[in-house]
């Protein structure tokens, strides 16, 4: 088959769909900055093409025996089948094909003891009829239950804790499951899905992470720099920048126009934010995680950096070799201005 492009090519269940930036690609989970006096962007970037294919949702096998099944057919013709159709194709109702794939049993319990909306509840119908009903629509009952901690958390001292923290009001209306859909809008018998397609992780052209600094004022990128590394596709090559080498990421912009970054394979730099020159790097003994912070203390400015994650397979293990630090948070002090 011949190959497509153009802006926008569906998703198909007939041939592969190469996307960029993708789903990891670009800016998604990685970070952005800002100069605003200078008007200046920084952004962590990475080329990394998702690749889709539809593929169509098959219903599950009914875990039930015959005489379940023909008790709940009877269930279903006496109670549901007045509003929701004979073969679950809805009428005064909604469809209710495979109902068990998009909705929580939870809810789907709420429903039929509660009712919503027109349908009134049904309070005499057992939990063994509610069960097998949902598995008859497709679905595994599942109670989800957190495990709570045993007893109070001791809280640390400071005004905010103090405080309360923060109020956050409760949701004026409980939103609806990820796997459903909007409200109004009619249930397919037939669904087709596709997951993220980020298995292809090398398959754009290197450099595959970078941190560029964007000319907000005229629309240009002032500088970009190749960041991470990884002993499957960089080897050691501080051109190509690891592949998802900003994944979970971040940087810190000084008033002094340093631009200090973290990328794959416990690696921080410090960027010259005019040009990008790097003026200093280092390799911490574990993987960098999450957004360095920046603070003043007694006149002397700190930096931290999160270095508690796991190298992943296709990283050099930096904690196994001699010297190295144990995992934690790594804290450097930034010399006094002359």
């Amino acid at each position: 088959m011949p190959a497509k492009s153009g802006l926008y090519i569906p998703p198909s269940d007939k041939y592969e769909t190469i996307m960029m930036p993708g789903a990891l690609g670009g800016a998604n989970y990685g970070n952005t900055a800002s100069d605003p006096k200078n008007g200046i962007l920084y952004i962590l970037t990475q080329e990394h093409a998702s690749t889709y294919r539809l593929n169509r949702v098959e219903p599950p096998k009914i875990d039930l025996s015959e005489n379940q099944v023909a008790q709940i057919k009877s269930f279903y013709a006496s109670t549901c089948q007045s509003c929701h159709g004979k073969d679950m194709e809805g009428g005064i109702g909604p469809a209710l094909v495979n109902a068990g794939q998009y909705i929580f049993y939870t809810e789907f319990k709420d429903v039929i003891i509660s009712g919503k909306g027109q349908m009134p509840g049904f309070t005499h119908v057992s939990e063994e009829t509610v069960q097998a009903l949902y598995r008859y629509l497709g679905g595994i009952p599942r109670n989800f239950n957190f495990p709570r901690g045993a007893g109070e958390a001791t809280l640390p001292e400071g005004p905010v804790v103090a405080s309360g923290g923060a109020t956050i009001p409760p949701d004026a209306q409980r939103a609806a499951p990820m796997l459903d859909y909007p409200k109004g809008v009619a249930h397919p018998a037939d669904r087709y899905i596709t997951d993220y397609g980020t298995e292809w992780t090398g398959l754009a052209a290197p450099p595959w992470s970078s941190i560029l600094a964007y000319d907000l004022s005229e629309g240009t990128i002032k500088w970009r720099k190749p960041v991470g590394q990884d002993s499957l596709y960089v080897q050691g090559d501080p051109t190509k920048g690891a592949p998802g080498g900003t994944l979970r990421k971040g940087m810190v912009i000084t008033s002094t126009g340093v631009v200090f970054a973290t990328a794959k394979g416990g690696k921080l730099y410090a960027f010259d934010a005019d040009n990008g020159n790097i003026l200093w790097e280092t390799t911490l003994s574990h993987e960098v995680n999450a957004q360095p912070i920046m603070y003043t203390l007694n006149g002397k400015q700190y930096l931290v950096i999160n270095a508690t994650s796991n190298f992943t397979r296709d990283s050099y293990d930096h904690s196994k070799k001699p010297g190295a630090l144990p995992r934690g948070y790594v804290v450097y002090t930034l010399p006094n201005k002359p």
